[in-house]
């Protein structure tokens, strides 16, 4: 294990596509290398209290080399690493720009966005950070060349929910803004579009998922290779719920015929017969780049499965970063979660080969089925899936099931707070409550395939501790 300062905050970890990991370490940032278990760098001390959350800025679904920090001093810091300056071997975190707040601010996310350029200037990229403190989402412009700074929007939260996570990110390609989603204590998932750049639906929610049963921790999505899109939500209910996003482009004329278009359609739903399987369903639009408004991008979301293994709060859900293999990029279907209460454990999860034959059941009994009833709920809470009609195959990739669990924490209580995936998906990051990295590598047997890319030959196996390094796993 390595430790470093205590910061007991489920969001101060983020692992990059490069490797490097940031840390929030109390008041600063440490840039990390697992593997070689070595600092190689750190930021000054800009926030003069606990930092709540480090998220690297995403550019085009991959994590770029800026990021951003939030703390409980009301500030949320832009940071550029300096590749050409070091300071005793260490990169140097540079703050590009500092966000003031009223408030403690709970987190941040940030994603890169292409803005018009101002009469004959060319498009210039700039960040757009969102942040949510108690009561408040705020959007902010950064630019990462001269450091300067607005204001985009204010806007109370949907249904006033204490925000305890969100993300920001494109769910179609080539939409005009990106999507906000957020989740809080009400134990629903809100989904948030913007016709103008970083406002956010005036405190209203364009799709709203329900079926936690209580607060709702931590969001992440991926892109399929199809595609579709997968959502994954963990909550304090001890369930994880994946949601499938659906997204086909169509041409509108105005606002209404829009909204008309998505009532309809709820109306049907809800006058299908009542003794049929279904999961409802909830239908938004996104606009579009170019049309002038008119075209959009409509965004059908399902309940694609119910993950139920944890016994306690779930902390954090994190998908599987995509790898590049036959010369093109590859999303693996692979959910990391951990929990920080009773089991205090790490699971991995994936869908279940279609040759291969299995009761559904995995050595501790956690079962994962398929069909639920209108309310997207069964019986015994443990069962996944999407209903099916008229006989068509369901759109997912399968049965979801437990494939290997993780979890030496020692005499810590408190189990983990954030667990990730590292780039390749060979190791496991895990941080618990005094500060301490868990990292875990997978001692399957691997093939090679092309020059770089390593994939799973074996699903059902162990993650053991690297030999010869202090790490526990």
């Amino acid at each position: 294990m390595m430790f470093f300062l205590h910061n007991p905050t489920p969001l101060c970890l983020d692992w990059c596509v490069d490797g490097t990991v940031c840390y929030a370490a109390d008041t600063t940032i440490v840039l990390y290398h697992p593997q070689n278990a070595t600092v190689i760098g750190a930021s000054g001390k800009v926030h003069n209290k606990r930092i709540n959350c480090v998220r690297w800025v995403r550019s085009k679904g991959r994590k770029g080399r800026s990021l951003v920090s939030a703390g409980v001093d009301g500030k949320v810091v832009v940071w550029k690493i300096d590749e050409e300056k070091k300071v005793e071997d260490l990169l140097v975190l540079q703050p590009l720009a500092v966000l003031d707040h009223d408030d403690f601010v709970l987190m941040a996310d940030a994603v890169m966005v292409t803005v018009p350029g101002e009469g004959d200037n060319n498009d210039d990229e700039q960040v757009l950070v969102v942040t949510a403190t108690t009561d408040i989402i705020t959007t902010w412009l950064v630019s990462l060349q001269t450091g300067k700074y607005k204001r985009l929007y204010t806007t109370p939260p949907p249904d006033k929910v204490y925000i305890m996570c969100l993300c920001v990110l494109d769910v179609c390609q080539g939409g005009r803004y990106p999507v906000l989603m957020c989740a809080g204590h009400n134990a629903k998932i809100y989904i948030m579009t913007s016709r103008d750049l970083g406002v956010y639906g005036s405190n209203e929610a364009v799709c709203t998922l329900t079926g936690h049963e209580d607060w709702v921790m931590s969001l992440s999505v991926m892109r399929e290779d199809s595609g579709d899109y997968l959502l994954a939500s963990g909550s304090k209910d001890s369930t994880v719920r994946l949601w499938r996003l659906t997204t086909t482009t169509t041409t509108t004329t105005t606002t209404t015929t829009a909204t008309t278009t998505i009532k309809e359609q709820q109306e049907q739903q809800q006058e299908e017969p009542k003794e049929q399987l279904q999961v409802k369903s909830c239908v938004f639009q996104v606009p579009m780049l170019g049309g002038g408004g008119s075209v959009c991008c409509d965004v059908l979301v399902r309940l694609e499965a119910v993950l139920a293994g944890h016994e306690g709060q779930v902390s954090e859900v994190y998908w599987a970063q995509p790898v590049y293999r036959g010369n093109k990029w590859h999303q693996p279907h692979q959910l990391l979660t951990c929990s920080k209460t009773q089991d205090r454990s790490i699971i991995i999860w994936q869908p279940q080969d279609d040759g291969e034959e299995e009761d559904g059941k995995n050595n501790d009994g956690e079962k994962n089925g398929v069909g639920e009833e209108e309310d997207g709920e069964n019986n015994d809470g443990e069962k996944n899936g999407v209903g099916e009609e008229d006989g068509e195959k369901s759109t997912g990739v399968g049965l979801w099931v437990e494939v290997t669990r993780l979890g030496v924490v020692g005499g810590n209580q408190e189990g983990y707070y954030s667990c990730q995936f590292s780039p390749d998906g060979t190791y496991v990051l895990a941080c618990s409550y005094l500060g301490a990295l868990h990292l875990c590598i997978s001692s399957m047997v691997w093939t090679r395939v092309g020059n770089t890319v390593w994939l799973w030959a074996d699903t059902h196996t162990k993650w053991l501790t690297l030999p010869g390094t202090p790490w526990e796993g």
